[in-house]
This record gives C-alpha cells, structure tokens and sequence, in this order.
C-alpha cells in the first residue's frame, strides 16, 4: 500500500513537470518506449502525441541480430545459428542479447564448478 502511495506521488509530480514543459517556446522532446504498451498510464498516453509501433524481430532479423551478437565468439561446430533464430520467435533483440550473454558464461560457470 505504502508502495503504491509513493508511485502515485511521483507520477502527480511527473505530469505536473511535463504539463509545464509543454507551456511556453520550450523545445523538449519526451520519448518513451516499452514492450508493454497497454500498461502505459492513459494521462501519459494522452500526454504523447505520437505512437510509433515497432514490431519484434522475425527470424531473418533475429538471425542477423545472433550472428552480430555472437561475432568474434568462439562457437561449438553445432551451433546452429538459424535454428536459434526459428526457437527464439517473441523475443526481442534485448531478449537475444541477454540469452547470448546466459549462454556465453555457461562454460564459464562449469569451469568454475570443476574447479
């Protein structure tokens, strides 16, 4: 409950903030991005006058976000990077780079353990 009360407090603050920042011959620009979009507050929706949507990534775009990713890794021969992309549908490029980090240190880890 305390919790919430503080949220409350700061989103009140924040739209008191930008509401001034929308006044005058101000040249601030608000930019927002989330992968949740249908949890965005409706007073800050109605505060940005723009949506741009960008879409996840399909496999071709996945594909190339891994080999970019994993450039300059070391790569067991059955790696198969296009396979990766086709079992990674929904995730995006933030996604991929936190699973190729998970996936780099499990070597590490083992080594760790054996040792």
């Amino acid at each position: 409950a305390k919790d919430h009360e503080v949220v409350a407090i700061m989103k009140t603050e924040m739209m008191s903030l930008w509401d001034g920042l929308m006044t005058g011959n101000s040249r601030v620009v608000i930019l927002g991005a989330t992968n949740r979009p249908n949890d965005i507050d409706s007073a800050f929706q109605r505060r940005l006058s723009k949506r741009i949507v960008i879409n996840l990534p399909n496999q071709i775009q996945r594909k190339e976000i891994l080999k970019k990713l994993l450039q300059g890794a070391s790569l067991h021969d059955n790696v198969d990077i296009d396979e990766i992309a086709k079992e990674t549908n929904l995730f995006s490029g933030s996604d991929l780079k936190e699973f190729v980090l998970a996936t780099l240190m499990i070597p590490v880890q083992e080594r760790i353990r054996n040792n």
